[in-house]
């Protein structure tokens, strides 16, 4: 993951979430709410996308739907990696079981 929301191809483009800190977003990610700010910001993201006028070429409108789906990737990992984290506790006192047994 990258450091903030923008595309990785792009360093130098601000923060999707402008007023806040890189610590208040990871303090939102600590408190499991992160995620659900990275959902709203894809979704105000995508509407704007739909309700807007079509005057742009394709290769603006390639660059918007390629950065939407940089977002969706990155909230489908995050998914990924607290599904991994719950289950983590659940596997490792089952292998304590299984390997206590033999």
């Amino acid at each position: 993951m990258h450091g903030t929301q923008g595309d990785m191809n792009d360093p130098e483009e601000k923060k999707n979430v402008p007023s806040m800190s890189k610590g208040g977003f990871a303090a939102l990610h600590v408190f499991g709410m992160g995620i659900f700010t990275r959902y709203y910001h894809l979704l105000k993201q995508g509407f704007k996308v739909v309700w807007t006028s079509n005057s742009s070429s394709d290769e603006e409108k390639k660059a918007v739907h390629h950065k939407l789906f940089c977002l969706a990737a990155d909230l489908s990992m995050l998914k990924l990696f607290e599904s991994f984290i719950e289950s983590v506790p659940q596997l490792l006192l089952q292998l304590y079981i299984v390997m206590g047994r033999y």
